[in-house]
């Protein structure tokens, strides 16, 4: 059996300095900012090589949770109750409702 080439060497050393940094992040950064952390940190490699080793080794970021739209406390307007329930209208396009379900 032949021993491990340089490159698999240094491949294996880049994957546990990529896992270090990848957990250190709590598994929220992708390939692209561990790449630039490791750049920062003084270690040269491509990124394509960091997308490489992070996905054989399964290191995959968790997604961003996306909020609900922000409320701006005082600026925020709240419309009058217009309507005050009473739906039916003498003609169509005379009444218009909305429903914003995440307030």
């Amino acid at each position: 059996m032949r021993a491990l080439s340089a490159r698999s060497r240094s491949g294996e050393e880049y994957a546990g300095k990529i896992r270090a940094s990848f957990i250190s992040s709590y598994r929220t950064c992708g390939a692209r900012r561990v790449w630039h952390g490791l750049l920062a940190k003084g270690l040269s490699c491509g990124l394509h090589r960091v997308e490489r080793l992070m996905r054989l080794h399964g290191l995959m970021a968790r997604p961003g949770r996306r909020g609900l739209p922000k409320d701006h406390g005082e600026r925020s307007v709240i419309a009058g109750n217009v309507l005050d329930r009473q739906f039916s209208a003498e003609a169509p396009n005379q009444k218009w409702v909305a429903d914003f379900t995440y307030i």
